[in-house]
């Protein structure tokens, strides 16, 4: 998956998906036809893939995409979260209010989106640092581009929203922007 901020136009994600037999780029919706197949084809550096009216040029972890006779060159991995039958099931969850954001932590990864779902990144799992005389544990994690921390504390919280009780307070610091909000384990 790759996530692309154009400078003129609000970011979006662009997934390839490869079953070995078929090889396909899925768009967001104002790119139609969102699903196309794409073939490999000659490239200098990196992986060129083609379809109908689409180019993804991948180099590294970067990419250029051309869709519809526009051109994005600032596009950038990411990990996405596991599909919804995964095996990897979500462990705990901790949401916010103003500006919208979710905090979900898997086996492998900590997903978050903020700015009311504009904005998903992948973190790698990193381990947990604990303290336990405060009753709290910190997660440190980067990407290439961000920096992640979660601080979970063993106090009870309510959504500000909803009024829906939580067994965690929970601090969300992206870069130099801090949410607070609350959570819970997932069973």
């Amino acid at each position: 998956m790759y996530e692309c901020a154009p400078s003129d136009t609000t970011a979006f994600q662009v997934a390839l998906h490869d079953d070995g037999d078929t090889q396909a780029v899925l768009l967001p919706e104002r790119f139609p036809p969102q699903v196309r197949l794409v073939r490999r084809v000659r490239a200098a550096r990196g992986i060129k893939l083609e379809g109908d009216d689409l180019v993804l040029w991948i180099k590294a972890s970067d990419a250029l995409v051309e869709v519809n006779g526009q051109t994005v060159r600032s596009c950038s991995r990411v990990l996405a979260p596991p599909p919804a039958d995964s095996t990897f099931a979500p462990a705990f969850r901790a949401l916010g209010q103003e500006p919208g954001w979710m905090l979900t932590v898997f086996p492998d990864r900590l997903w978050y989106v903020g700015n009311y779902g504009r904005r998903p990144i992948a973190f790698p799992l990193p381990e947990p640092s604990g303290d336990s005389a405060a009753f709290r544990t910190t997660y440190q994690s980067k990407t290439r581009t961000h920096t992640l921390r979660v601080v979970v504390r063993d106090t009870s919280c309510s959504d500000t929203m909803s009024g829906e009780a939580f067994p965690y307070r929970v601090s969300v610091t992206l870069n130099d922007t801090t949410h607070t909000g609350c959570g819970a384990p997932l069973s």
